[in-house]
Formats: C-alpha cells, sequence, structure tokens
C-alpha cells in the first residue's frame, strides 16, 4: 500500500505540472491571440479528441487490460498489429475531416494541421495504454503534455507578434504533437515503438474491445460534447467562456485520473487473483484521496474562483457560475469512487457502456431546454445529472454483484 501511495503522489505531481502548463498555455491563447482564437481552438480540439477515441476503436482499453499479463515478444506482436489497425482506421476518419473542414472554409494550412493533430492524438491513446501498462505511465505524461505544452508556451512567446492567422497559430500546435510523437516513440523499448505492418488485429480481437469502446467513447463525448453544443447554439465568446471554465475545473480531475493510472495494473491483479479484501482496501483509499482532493479544489475555486477566471481576461469572470457547477460535477463523480475503472477491470462494459449512453440520452434530451431557460450554465447542469445517472447505477451494480462499495461515505 505503500508503494502504491508514494506511485500516487508523484503521479500527482507529474499531473499538477501538466495540469498547471496547459492552464498557462490556454491563459496565453486567450490573453495574446484574443477570444475568437481560443473558442475557434477550443472548438478543434474537442472535434480532434472525439475523432482519437472514436479511430481508436477501444483498442487503447484492450491493451490496457492485456499487456500487463503478456512478454516482450507477446507485445511486440500485439503492438504492431494495434497500430497498423489504427493506421487503417484512421485513413477514412480523417479524410472525412479533411471535407468537412474544406467545407467549413478552413485554409489547406488548417486542414493538414488538425488533421495530424487528430492522428496524433489517436496515436497517443494507444501508446498511454502501452506506458501504463508497462508501469510507465510518469514518462508519458512528461512527453505527451508537460514538454509539447511548455514548448508551445515558450515558442508562442517569441512568435506571438508573427502569428496574424489562426491558420499559422495552428500550425505551430502540429509542430508541438510532432515534437512529441518522437520523444513517446524515443522513450519506448524496440518491441513497443510505432510501426506498421500487414498485420492486424483480428476480428475477434477488435469486437471485443466494443463495450471498452463505447464507454469510452461515451465519456469523451460528455467532456466534450459540451463546447460544441455551445459553439451551435452561442457566440464565440460564450464558447470561450465556456471553455475557460472547464479548463480550469478539468485541474480538479487530474488527480482522479492520476490516481485511476496507476491503479489500473493493481485493480487488475487483485480481480484476477481475487484478492477481495486487497482491492476493496485499495478501492476506499483511492476513492477518499480523490474526494478530499477534489472537495479542497471546490473550497479554492468558491472564494478565488473569478480571480483565477481573470487571468483569462476580465471578460471571462462572468464564467464563475458555470465553474463552480463544473468543479461541483467533478466532486459528485469522487463521491462514487473508482467505478468506471473497477466496471473495466471486472470486464463489464457492455453493461458500464449502457449505462453510460443512457445517461448521455437523458443529457442531449435535456440540454436544449437547459440553455433556453438558464442560459450556457445550463449545458453545465444537464452534464450533474448525466454523471449522477451512470455512476450512480454503476456503483449499485457493483455493489449488488461483487459486494464492491465504492462510495466515499461507507460505514
Amino acid at each position: 500500500m505503500k508503494q502504491i501511495y508514494y506511485k500516487i503522489v508523484f503521479s500527482a505531481f507529474l499531473a499538477g505540472l501538466s495540469a498547471l502548463v496547459s492552464f498557462g498555455l490556454s491563459v496565453q491563447i486567450a490573453r495574446v491571440f484574443g477570444a475568437d482564437f481560443f473558442a475557434d481552438f477550443s472548438y478543434y480540439i474537442s472535434i480532434v479528441t472525439i475523432l482519437a477515441v472514436f479511430s481508436s476503436v477501444g483498442m487503447n482499453q484492450y491493451l490496457l487490460l492485456k499487456l500487463p499479463i503478456m512478454n516482450e515478444d507477446e507485445i511486440e506482436k500485439l503492438n504492431v498489429e494495434v497500430d497498423s489497425t489504427l493506421v487503417l482506421i484512421c485513413l477514412p476518419v480523417l479524410s472525412l475531416l479533411s471535407f468537412f473542414l474544406y467545407f467549413k472554409g478552413e485554409s489547406l494550412i488548417t486542414i493538414i494541421s488538425i488533421v495530424g493533430i487528430s492522428f496524433f492524438s489517436s496515436l497517443f491513446l494507444i501508446k498511454q495504454s502501452v506506458y501504463i501498462a508497462l508501469k510507465r505511465v510518469f514518462v508519458f505524461q512528461f512527453c505527451d503534455k508537460i514538454v509539447r505544452n511548455i514548448l508551445l508556451l515558450v515558442l508562442f512567446f517569441f512568435v506571438s507578434n508573427y502569428i496574424k492567422s489562426f491558420s499559422i497559430f495552428i500550425f505551430f500546435v502540429f509542430i508541438g504533437y510532432l515534437i512529441s510523437f518522437l520523444l513517446i516513440q524515443y522513450n519506448l523499448a524496440s518491441y513497443s515503438k510505432f510501426r506498421v505492418s500487414k498485420s492486424l488485429l483480428s476480428y475477434s480481437d477488435v469486437k471485443s474491445t466494443y463495450p471498452l469502446y463505447l464507454v469510452l467513447l461515451s465519456v469523451t463525448l460528455m467532456g466534450n460534447l459540451d463546447i460544441l453544443i455551445v459553439d451551435f447554439l452561442s457566440t464565440s465568446k460564450e464558447v470561450a467562456v465556456f471553455s475557460a471554465s472547464q479548463k480550469v475545473a478539468l485541474l480538479a480531475g487530474f488527480l482522479v485520473n492520476a490516481i485511476a493510472n496507476i491503479l489500473v495494473p493493481y485493480f487488475v491483479k487483485a480481480s484476477e487473483e481475487k484478492e477481495g479484501a486487497v482491492l476493496n482496501r485499495q478501492v476506499r483509499f483511492s476513492g477518499l484521496f480523490g474526494f478530499i482532493s477534489i472537495l479542497i479544489f471546490l473550497i479554492i475555486i468558491f472564494f478565488t474562483g473569478e480571480y483565477i477566471l481573470s487571468v483569462f481576461g476580465e471578460s471571462y469572470i462572468t464564467g464563475y457560475p458555470i465553474l463552480l457547477v463544473l468543479v461541483i460535477n467533478a466532486l459528485l463523480s469522487a463521491m462514487y469512487g473508482q467505478t468506471l475503472t473497477l466496471m473495466k477491470v471486472k470486464k463489464e462494459g457492455l453493461k458500464l457502456s449502457k449505462y453510460i449512453i443512457f445517461a448521455l440520452l437523458i443529457k442531449l434530451l435535456l440540454t436544449f431546454n437547459f440553455y433556453k431557460y438558464f442560459g450556457v450554465i445550463g449545458i453545465a447542469y444537464s452534464s450533474t445529472l448525466c454523471i449522477f445517472i451512470w455512476n450512480h447505477l454503476s456503483y449499485r451494480f457493483l455493489k449488488k454483484k461483487y459486494n464492491i462499495n465504492t462510495f466515499v461515505f461507507q460505514r
């Protein structure tokens, strides 16, 4: 348990550093390049994130569960098959994205840059699972988020006066992703580097990832659909304000994600060996750790939220109520503990995906009415209901079938 604690602390440190650097980059974009650039950047990154998960078809989750119990030769074979399958799937997806950008009137540089970012984002999902499964997630965190965003921060500091169009701006972002890929590739062992061949995953393997794929896609939609809805219903200024509130609120979730990334291999091992007492102890410890951290964050935001948002610019202070709701949403999810992780570990992905899709449908049905009556904050309210529904259903299922109580407030 002490070893897990140290890993969580170190992972939380890297996640916090990554969050701060990412936050700093968002502030720089909003202040230096203006609300329109920041809104367009947020909109396209949301699209890219959704497409990245869509293109992965759950293979990242498949790797996460399979690699910890494989030897190097088996890892190499599976790695090549996954990489080749990903490239094959990305070809039509990225072609459709190119047509979408073309009909939106984007320049050739913008199209190439966003398509490139989308491909690297899909690949990073796959390689993140490799790093996590091989217990080297710290290296991935450093290469993927910290180095790239620091590089972009420094780059934009020196060349911002020369960037007059969104095309040039997004091209520099693409360069940042390219450098991250090279670093990730360099730090992988030879048997797990990105390589393409004629070998593909078998249909049975791909089919087995569908429940996990639906889970990840649904979660990604819940996290990114709001920006697309705000863009559709409102103005660029509202998109920028909502995005800034999301960037601040995401700082609360990084620690919980860090805990989940560290504990997945331990959860898998305890589950396979049927060590119920060990698993329950790990679940309770991780859930309490995450809940307390987000509760502290909520208190900080309650008193300093307006000041933090003002860092983006004075006009962003109007997002304070949205920010509070988003952080409360994170606290609500943390209150139910590691429901998402345990449902995947217990191979209940299909059940989990049904819960999330049901919650997502409820959210979509209510979002537009919530927006009509409450304004932009209504979109955040719909997420609150969505988070409660799928977490509570998962909690009840785990408790009834496996006698695992993930709820933080338990006897």
